[in-house]
């Protein structure tokens, strides 16, 4: 299915049964995966809920980095308890970076940008 027949579908609730939605953001960026996901204004959005605009509204005017990605990790593990979206599956992306940038890659293959920095 593609992208297009998928929003189609899910636009008019008419998805027929859970579908796995792939992660392919490569900024790892939760914004452009929960963001726009589960925002109910968007034509993207499959869960159309009252619950989720009071969480996610003030994320989407955040202006600090930390307390956005934080605020991100507890709305997205808040989506997860809801059964709004279920963490099963994230793309591969291929990261290039300088060695002044330090990362910790995770047994699981995960690397998390959010916690990424500059070697001093």
């Amino acid at each position: 299915m593609d992208v297009r027949k998928y929003f189609d579908l899910a636009r008019a609730d008419k998805l027929e049964a859970p579908v796995l939605y792939s992660w392919s953001n490569a900024t790892g960026d939760p914004e452009f995966y929960s963001g726009y996901l589960l925002d109910p204004r968007k034509r993207s959005a499959v869960w159309k809920c009252d619950d989720v605009m009071p969480r996610l509204a003030p994320l989407l005017k955040e202006v600090d980095y930390k307390k956005r990605i934080l605020g991100y990790r507890a709305f997205d593990a808040w989506a997860v308890e809801q059964g709004y979206t279920f963490p099963l599956l994230q793309s591969v992306t291929t990261v290039v970076h300088k060695k002044p940038l330090h990362y910790t890659p995770y047994r699981s293959g995960w690397m998390l940008p959010a916690n990424w920095s500059l070697a001093q």
